[in-house]
């Protein structure tokens, strides 16, 4: 590693240990207890009904859910009951990749950050997620 590289280290690490939100999130137990409510609120939702929730699927033989809860500030991805992803709303990305089932589902890219997932959507909830994304629906929420 050379000495610029080493200064930028030292100058990040120095930056993060005068943020507040960076040093004392780890023992934050009141934003884990509310975290942790938002995903049991987000996996009993109904996504048919609720318009803050679109489900996709992923896997071919097994197919596995994944839900992802849209809010103003973000969404909140369920990934198959066992991974939680937290984005903001620039930093997910559902895209069509052609037409499944008669037109009511349609198979789908889904980008998150630095995840890309391939799997089946219904066209009523990629729309309801294009609206959100579009800033066209009312979202709820977090706090």
């Amino acid at each position: 590693m050379d000495l610029p590289g080493v200064v930028q280290l030292w100058w990040g690490v120095q930056r993060l240990a005068t943020w507040n939100s960076a040093r004392f999130t780890r023992n934050d137990r009141e934003a884990i207890a509310r975290l942790e409510a938002l995903i049991r609120d987000l996996s009993k939702r109904k996504a048919k009904s609720d318009p803050s929730v679109v489900e996709f699927w992923t896997g071919r033989w097994r197919p596995h859910r994944n839900r992802v809860g849209l809010y103003a500030e973000g969404s909140i991805a369920l990934l198959d009951h066992q991974a939680v992803r937290l984005e903001k709303r620039g930093d997910i990305w559902i895209e069509t990749r052609g037409t499944f089932w008669l037109g009511r589902s349609v198979k789908v890219r889904v980008q998150m950050s630095d995840l890309e997932l391939m799997g089946w959507m219904p066209t009523a909830q990629f729309e309801r997620f294009e609206r959100w994304k579009l800033g066209l629906s009312q979202a709820r929420k977090v706090a």
